[in-house]
């Protein structure tokens, strides 16, 4: 089965982690940020939640993701 058109997905919410320095969530920071700019002594992920309501019971062999 194909998805024709492809759907948009709405962000709800996303947050950021960055170790050392910001270990816990920072869900109220206006950046995202990935990777690191100190050969890794830093290290940044950001993590997106998707409404995947229209989903449900459905059965996804292929996904992929353009920001």
């Amino acid at each position: 089965m194909t998805v024709d058109p492809t759907p948009t997905l709405t962000v709800t919410t996303d947050t950021r982690v960055q170790n050392p320095d910001y270990p816990d969530s920072q869900v109220s920071s206006q950046e995202l940020k990935s990777g690191t700019y100190d050969s890794g002594t830093d290290t940044a992920r950001s993590y997106l939640k998707f409404d995947m309501s229209k989903f449900a019971g459905k059965h996804i062999t292929s996904a992929t993701m353009s920001l």
